[in-house]
């Protein structure tokens, strides 16, 4: 018994969900960041911070998923559960400028 495309979607889609949800439990344990009072977290721009303190294995391991939405993919509700409103252009500055930072 092989494992097909879907099969491996799927994991990957729990494991990205399940890394940002240990981020975000971390993030909540450890408080705000010095001067980020009153940013909104799930801006891009907090997003983006965010990742580049975690390094780049996180962002490796989410980073096609961002490309994913920034193509307009929803990942079974995932995006508007935990980006509500964002674009395909927010995803998008996300994994570019992440893409950059980490010369991926």
């Amino acid at each position: 018994m092989g494992i097909n495309e879907s099969t491996i979607r799927r994991i990957i889609r729990e494991e990205a969900r399940r890394i940002l949800r240990e981020s975000e439990e971390e993030f909540d344990e450890e408080g705000d960041p010095e001067g980020d009072e009153g940013e909104d977290e799930s801006s891009p721009e907090s997003v983006i911070a965010r990742f580049k303190e975690d390094g780049p294995r996180m962002w490796m391991r989410v980073s096609n998923d961002f490309h994913e939405m920034a193509d307009g993919g929803d990942m079974d509700g995932f995006r508007d559960q935990q980006y509500p409103g964002w674009s395909d252009d927010d995803f998008r500055r996300v994994a570019t400028e992440l893409d950059d930072h980490f010369d991926f």
